[in-house]
């Protein structure tokens, strides 16, 4: 067995990790992601952890995150309150189709949106530090 890895190098170890691709999932892809994230649960939740005690400054972490919080921002919108969980594989894959024609509009909309994201990190650090002076 080799050492174990610190959480920077396995976020960034691409076996452990799937690379994010713009394609629709099939079937099989997703059974197969579903069996990795089982397996790697505990970890990820450790590293959620750590990750909240932290301040994001990256602009390309805080793009991805703007570009997330569009993308779900339109499915909330499309399926009108209706869960995503609730949703078959096969709707999944057809709103994700959908989602990945829209790339250049999510990317203006999140670009808008950066400043907010930006504030809700700044936020944070005044939840996890906060003011003693008075």
């Amino acid at each position: 067995m080799g050492k174990m890895k610190s959480f920077k190098e396995f976020n960034q170890d691409t076996d452990t990790t799937p690379q994010y691709t713009a394609e629709a999932l099939n079937m099989q892809q997703r059974l197969a992601r579903s069996r990795l994230m089982k397996r790697l649960q505990a970890k990820i939740k450790i590293g959620k952890r750590k990750a909240a005690k932290k301040i994001v400054s990256d602009e390309n972490v805080l793009m991805t995150r703007a570009k997330k919080q569009v993308r779900n921002n339109m499915l909330k919108k499309w399926l009108k309150g209706k869960p995503i969980a609730m949703l078959g594989y096969k709707e999944k894959e057809k709103y994700e189709i959908k989602l990945g024609k829209m790339k250049k509009r999510i990317g203006q909309l999140a670009k808008k949106l950066l400043p907010q994201i930006r504030k809700n990190e700044k936020n944070k650090l005044k939840q996890i530090m906060p003011d003693t002076s008075e």
